[in-house]
């Protein structure tokens, strides 16, 4: 142990300043980290969803149902985007359903396909007839002995 006063005093004087340099750094390079994770976020919001006039779009579907359906789509078929409104609102619009104006968040790009689930095989969908399973043929069962 140091007795010494002036020498212990001295130490944590330094101990005090190393400390607080340790803390100016870490500040540092918090504040460095945010930017950095700040720019990030803003490219990749701005890059995100930028629809043109004409592009094709799916809609999801927001009706609040418990149990839609495990594999069944949440988005709607495609739709033709007509204007882009103030405040990422998207007018959109369909032969059949009309026009509609929805948020942006509620759209995706639609690159051409099945909007549902992906089409099933032939043998998956069961349309062909079922082979029968075959009977067994003289099948014996042998028991083993009663032992008393």
């Amino acid at each position: 142990m140091n007795f010494d006063l002036s020498k212990s005093g001295e130490q944590r004087v330094l101990h005090l300043n190393e400390i607080d340099k340790w803390r100016m750094k870490a500040y540092e390079n918090a504040r460095i980290y945010k930017e950095r994770i700040q720019k990030w976020h803003d490219e990749y919001i701005k890059n995100l969803k930028d629809f043109k006039v004409g592009d094709l779009v799916l809609l999801f579907n927001s009706c609040l149902r418990l149990f839609p359906g495990k594999l069944k789509s949440r988005w709607f078929d495609p739709y033709r985007v007509t204007k882009a409104l103030p405040h990422g609102a998207i007018e959109i619009t369909h032969p059949e359903k009309g026009i509609l104006k929805v948020n942006g968040h509620r759209l995706k790009p639609y690159y051409g396909g099945e909007v549902g689930m992906a089409p099933r095989s032939k043998k998956a969908a069961g349309n062909h007839p079922r082979e029968p399973t075959p009977e067994p043929k003289n099948m014996e069962f042998i028991l083993p002995e009663h032992r008393t």
